[in-house]
């Protein structure tokens, strides 16, 4: 059997950086015990879970998903039970985030991500990201309305005057963009909620079937037991195809997220 703790062994930084991504889980997780929140671990935080009983070990990311309509009881709780040292990263509690989905940062730390350093980034620590999800919209259009929502919102960021005023003729769409999906969210209270997405602005499309996520059980993950999807073996097949338990080739074990850590 291989041994994969080369990758991720005790004394290294991104062993660390994993240990701390967990300790912000831990918190959230109390956090969402305490308000009768469901969550559950997700993409390759599930897999990890599933694979290697944790983290996979070239990993530097932490992922949990929400029901959408669950979002906003759960920014609440958080915003006013984390401790000092963690903070809520939104559009609403750092100026220059963009993105469509929270995270959790920890202040203590400072990490580099070349894909969004030139953001500026109010928070800049390591981080869980939180996926909302919610019942499917059509594929063709949530692909449309991601290409409306991103535009708009990294409109400041482009790299050139040509992207920034294509970015810019995208705003009178953003209005109706979002009005189109109140108005879904709203019909899909009456219709079957066989599956779900990503919510619009994520650019990933990846399925899950209610099937598979609902109701909840339990994963163990790093000795601690968390929530997971019904059917964790559908939910992951859904996303990385049926071989998922197979590792990818050496050259794909790397981390992908960011390339360096400091501690404040």
């Amino acid at each position: 059997m291989e041994d994969f703790s080369k990758y991720n062994p005790e004394n290294s930084e991104l062993r660390a950086a994993q240990m701390k991504m967990l300790n912000i889980l831990l918190e959230m997780d109390a956090i969402c015990r305490r308000n009768n929140i469901q969550y559950w671990l997700a993409s390759g935080t599930l897999l990890g879970a599933r694979r290697h009983g944790g983290f996979i070990p070239w990993d530097d990311d932490l992922d949990v998903e929400v029901r959408q309509s669950d979002l906003g009881r759960l920014l609440r709780a958080l915003e006013k039970e984390l401790p000092a040292d963690l903070k809520l990263q939104t559009k609403k509690t750092d100026p220059n985030y963009w993105y469509y989905f929270p995270k959790i940062r920890d202040t203590r730390t400072e990490i580099y991500e070349p894909e969004t350093a030139k953001y500026n980034f109010l928070y800049r620590g390591i981080f869980i990201d939180i996926f909302p999800v919610e019942p499917f919209f059509s594929r063709f259009i949530k692909i449309r309305l991601d290409g409306i929502l991103v535009r708009t919102a990294r409109r400041r960021f482009a790299p050139n005057n040509l992207q920034k005023l294509v970015n810019y003729m995208m705003l009178p769409f953003y209005p109706l963009a979002k009005i189109f999906i109140a108005l879904t969210r709203f019909a899909f209270h009456f219709l079957p909620k066989t599956k779900y997405t990503d919510t619009p602005g994520k650019e990933t499309h990846d399925t899950r079937l209610s099937q598979h996520l609902f109701p909840l059980t339990t994963i163990t993950f790093e000795g601690y037991t968390f929530p997971a999807p019904h059917d964790v073996d559908g939910y992951l097949s859904g996303i990385y195809g049926e071989d998922f338990m197979t590792p990818p080739p050496l050259e794909k074990r790397t981390p992908s997220h960011y390339s360096s850590i400091a501690d404040s």
